[in-house]
């Protein structure tokens, strides 16, 4: 009997984990097709399921930036930050999204922590230095732009 009983749990776990990533998987397709607020729905399903996938919240947190609700997709940055802190890619969306915003101090946080991370990802120099740029931190900036050119960013020397 107790056996019986381990063997039905462990295949609820099981169960609930591959229907949270088939709504996962549902997310990412609809978010291909250009189905964003049917993406978020089957994101908001996997994050019902399995609360601990930090994978899904940042998933969500992009496909709302699409959606230009950044205030909901800075919420799931920060939960997919407090399940991977060392997700380099959270922090330079997170910072994304807080440049939509005007929030230029906290987004240049987000993208030295995501540098801090992937020490070679172009696209997070160039970002900080357009940030930067915004602050009048000119050096600084011109600084992020010369590397994110330097590691093959395409538009990087027309900020230059």
């Amino acid at each position: 009997m107790r056996i019986a009983a381990v063997i039905l749990v462990l295949f609820s776990f099981s169960a609930i984990a591959q229907t949270a990533n088939d709504f996962y998987s549902k997310g990412v397709d609809k978010g291909n097709a250009g189905d964003l607020k049917g993406a978020v729905a089957a994101f908001d399903a996997a994050i019902r399921l399995n609360p601990k996938n930090s994978a899904y919240y940042y998933n969500r947190g992009t496909t709302k930036t699409y959606l230009k609700d950044f205030n909901g997709a800075i919420v799931d940055f920060n939960n997919a930050a407090a399940i991977d802190p060392n997700d380099s890619r959270i922090y330079s969306n997170r910072g994304a999204a807080r440049l939509r915003m005007d929030d230029v101090k906290n987004a240049i946080l987000d993208f030295d922590k995501a540098i801090k991370l992937d020490a070679n990802s172009a696209r997070d120099y160039f970002m900080r230095g357009q940030a930067k740029i915004g602050i009048d931190d000119k050096i600084g900036g011109c600084n992020d732009l010369h590397k994110a050119k330097d590691l093959g960013h395409k538009h990087a020397q027309e900020y230059i």
